[in-house]
């Protein structure tokens, strides 16, 4: 395994495998397989923002994240991007993909994007094997959004995190 930068252009086939994973875990997700624009890609055309991926040794995904700036063109909040669209397929789970594309994502940013002072993402609140992994990367819980997502006629809440990078 192998991680790298993908791109709209060099995406390794992203657009399938996130709508795979929208499939399979839709209560986890803001948007629906439906909502998925066809050609969407999270980081285009977005400066400061990145999208990483983790590889196979036949170049097929495993898992993907991204990072975005929270409103980039808002100095006031300039100090803060954001953890989106983490997704590890289901057949590569248990194999630290996951710990290994944050950890990278996370070093990312401390070394390239020195004005970052931490990192938000928001998680379903049920979403237990997400959230253990986000706390073992030091994200801390700092507020639950109620009645996020509704899904099929029930409502999802969401947990917000945050890692500090520097204090």
């Amino acid at each position: 395994m192998h991680i790298v930068e993908i791109t709209l252009e060099n995406n390794y086939g992203y657009q399938d495998f996130f709508v795979e994973g929208l499939k399979r875990h839709s209560e986890f997700f803001k948007i629906s397989p439906q909502e998925q624009r066809p050609g969407f890609f999270p980081t285009k055309c977005t400066p400061h923002s990145f999208t990483l991926a983790a590889l196979d040794e036949n170049e097929k995904l495993m898992g993907v994240v991204s990072f975005q700036l929270l409103m980039e063109d808002r100095k006031k909040l300039a100090h803060k991007g954001e953890l989106i669209r983490m997704y590890v397929s289901s057949e590569n789970k248990g194999k630290n993909i996951g710990t290994i594309l944050i950890e990278q994502l996370i070093e990312r940013v401390k070394t390239q994007l020195p004005d970052i002072e931490q990192i938000n993402l928001n998680v379903a609140t049920r979403n237990e094997t997400a959230k253990k992994l986000y706390t073992k990367l030091g994200f801390e819980h700092f507020g639950t959004e109620r009645n996020a997502i509704k899904f099929e006629g029930k409502y999802i809440d969401d947990d917000y995190m945050s890692l500090h990078i520097k204090r």
